[in-house]
């Protein structure tokens, strides 16, 4: 995963998308610190010792909405960051071609 990750920080600087890149060590893994960077999907993956690649938008600590509940704080789309979300997808659709070989 790290090809991926070089591919996506090399085109997040080209769009001009603020990124941070980390590589997780076994020292990291288990770092209370860090422990937010493992309550998504590819979690799993690292812990079986596969590679994968953590993206996000800093999600709840970006928008106090994200999975609200509460009806006057939802996560709706006016409260989202449209231009920011377009180019994650696109530094992240850039990576994905990198990998497959496509570019």
């Amino acid at each position: 995963s790290s090809d991926s990750a070089a591919a996506m920080v090399e085109h997040a600087g080209e769009i001009d998308l603020p990124i941070m890149h980390i590589e997780m060590s076994e020292d990291l893994m288990g770092s209370p610190v860090l422990m937010d960077l493992f309550r998504s999907d590819h979690a799993s993956f690292w812990y079986n010792d596969y590679p994968a690649i953590m993206i996000t938008d800093s999600a709840n600590f970006r928008n106090p909405n994200y999975h609200c509940p509460d009806p006057d704080h939802m996560d709706t789309p006016d409260t989202l960051d449209g231009p920011f979300a377009t180019k994650v997808t696109e530094a992240t659709a850039y990576a994905a071609a990198a990998q497959a070989g496509v570019l």
